[in-house]
C-alpha cells in the first residue's frame, strides 16, 4: 500500500533524475582541475555502455519511470510486481533482443537504489549481494564440482547497472557542486574499478572473486542454484 509520502515527492524525484540522466552525456565538458584522465575514464565507462547497446537503453528508461515509485510506496520493486509495471513498459522495448533476465535485473536495481550511500567497500558490496538471492541467481551462482562459478557478463553488466543508477542519482544531487561533484563521481569510479579486479582475478570462482575483494567467504557454497551452462 501507499506510505504518506506523498505523490509530489516521486515526481520531483522523476523530475531530478531525468534530468541528471540527460546531463550525464555532458559531464565530461566540466571544468576539473582533478585527475582529468581519470575522470573522463570513469564517464566514458558510462556513456560507452549505453551509446552501443539499445537493451541497456531500454532498462535504465523504465528504471527511471518506475523507480521514483519508492517514494510514495515502501517498496518500488514490490509494487511493480504487483502490478506488472515491467512487463508493462517491456512493450515498448526498442531493442531487436534483450536478455530474458531483464525482469530480475530491474527489481535488483530497484531494490538497490541507494546502495552507495552507504559508503561501503567493494568487498562489503559484494558481502551483501551473495546473501541476495535474486543476485546470486543473476550471476549465474551454479556449483561444479564441490566450486561455486558466476557468470563473468552478468558480473559485468551488475557492475556497470550499479554504477549507472548510483551515478544518475549522485549527479541529481550534486550537479551544482562542481569540483566537489566531480569528486564523488571519482570515488564512485573507484569502486567499479576494484569489482572488477577482483573479477579479473577470479577465475570466476565465487569465493576467489571475495577473496580478491577482501572478504572471507563462508556462505556462497549455500547460494548456488546447481550447474548452469556457461558459467564463463
Amino acid at each position: 500500500g501507499s506510505d504518506t509520502g506523498a505523490p509530489a515527492a516521486a515526481v520531483s524525484d522523476l523530475e531530478h533524475i531525468l534530468g541528471a540522466a540527460i546531463s550525464v552525456p555532458f559531464l565530461d565538458l566540466h571544468k576539473f582541475t582533478g585527475n582529468i584522465a581519470a575522470y573522463r575514464k570513469a564517464v566514458g565507462y558510462y556513456q560507452t555502455t549505453l551509446r552501443e547497446r539499445p537493451d541497456v537503453r531500454d532498462i535504465l528508461t523504465t528504471w527511471l519511470f518506475l523507480a521514483p515509485l519508492g517514494e510514495v510506496y515502501q517498496s518500488a520493486a514490490g509494487i511493480c510486481d504487483e502490478w506488472g509495471l515491467g512487463k508493462r513498459a517491456s512493450r515498448g522495448f526498442q531493442a531487436e533482443s534483450i536478455d530474458d533476465s531483464w525482469p530480475q535485473l530491474l527489481r535488483l536495481l530497484l531494490s538497490n537504489r541507494g546502495w552507495w550511500r552507504k559508503e561501503l567497500p567493494a568487498g562489503h558490496l559484494l558481502a551483501e549481494l551473495i546473501h541476495d538471492s535474486n543476485a546470486t541467481s543473476f550471476l549465474g551462482f551454479n556449483e561444479h564440482n564441490g566450486t561455486v562459478w558466476f557468470n563473468r557478463e552478468r558480473f559485468e553488466d551488475l557492475v556497470w547497472w550499479f554504477y549507472a543508477i548510483a551515478l544518475i542519482d549522485q549527479c541529481a544531487e550534486s550537479l551544482d557542486e562542481g569540483e566537489a561533484g566531480c569528486t564523488k563521481l571519482l570515488d564512485l569510479y573507484a569502486i567499479v574499478t576494484e569489482l572488477r579486479a577482483a573479477e579479473a582475478a577470479s577465475g570466476y570462482e565465487v569465493s576467489k572473486l571475495l577473496e580478491a575483494a577482501g572478504v572471507q567467504d563462508r556462505s556462497s557454497e549455500d547460494q548456488a542454484d546447481g550447474p548452469v551452462e556457461g558459467k564463463k
